[in-house]
C-alpha cells in the first residue's frame, strides 16, 4: 500500500477539501478511486475497532478516534477528528461500509449509480 502525507487532494480538488486539509496530526492515509467506488485508507496506529467512530450528519462524513490509556506515573491520551463534506459528491451514503484492521481504517464510499437519460427531439 502506498501511503501518503495528510496535505494533499483526493480524487479531484473538492470532494474531500476539508478532509485533506494540513493539521497537527502526522496521520498516514492512501486513498483510491475505480468506476464503482472511492476508499480511503487511514494509518490509526495503537487505536482498535472500539477507539475509533464514524458517523454522518448533515452531509458530512466525521472520523473521530480518542484513546487514554495510563498507570499511577504515566498517562497518555491520543485523540483526532476529521470532517469530510459528501454532500454534493455522488457517494451512496446509504452504502458506505468500513473495516478496521491492525491500525488500518479502511472506509469504501460507492458510488451511486449513474442514471442515463435519454431524450428524444423532435424535429420539426
Amino acid at each position: 500500500m502506498y501511503m501518503m502525507r495528510l496535505n494533499n487532494s483526493l480524487f479531484n480538488e473538492n470532494f474531500f477539501d476539508d478532509f485533506f486539509k494540513p493539521s497537527t496530526s502526522d496521520m498516514m492515509y492512501d486513498s483510491k478511486e475505480n468506476e464503482n467506488d472511492y476508499t480511503l485508507e487511514l494509518a490509526l496506529p495503537g487505536m482498535s475497532k472500539g477507539d475509533v467512530q464514524i458517523e454522518l450528519e448533515d452531509n458530512y462524513l466525521k472520523i473521530s478516534s480518542k484513546k487514554e490509556s495510563g498507570n499511577e506515573k504515566e498517562w497518555y491520551y491520543q485523540s483526532f477528528s476529521k470532517s469530510v463534506y459528501i454532500g454534493d459528491s455522488d457517494v451512496d451514503i446509504e452504502n458506505i461500509k468500513s473495516t478496521m484492521d491492525k491500525g488500518i481504517l479502511k472506509i469504501v464510499l460507492p458510488k451511486k449509480e449513474k442514471e442515463v437519460k435519454k431524450k428524444f427531439i423532435e424535429i420539426s
